[in-house]
């Protein structure tokens, strides 16, 4: 199977304007993806992430908000 390389990282600023974040906090997202074992490109003038880690992540965190709501209603 091909995969194309671009396809699989996007730019803060491409994970910023989806998810309606500031570029600080797009930073923190990158930066806390990067501590739990993400993979972060920094080659290029602005850090990429890899869309496949940073859909799992997202997917966690929901998971575990929902987890824990369910627990204390």
């Amino acid at each position: 199977m091909l995969r194309c390389m671009h396809a699989e990282y996007v730019t803060c600023s491409a994970v910023a304007a989806v998810l309606d974040l500031s570029e600080q906090q797009c930073r923190l997202l990158l930066d806390t993806l990067a501590a739990v074992g993400g993979s972060i490109n920094a080659q290029g003038l602005e850090p990429m992430v890899n869309l496949h880690e940073l859909s799992l992540f997202l997917l966690a965190q929901i998971y575990g908000r929902e987890a824990h709501r369910c627990e204390t209603a």
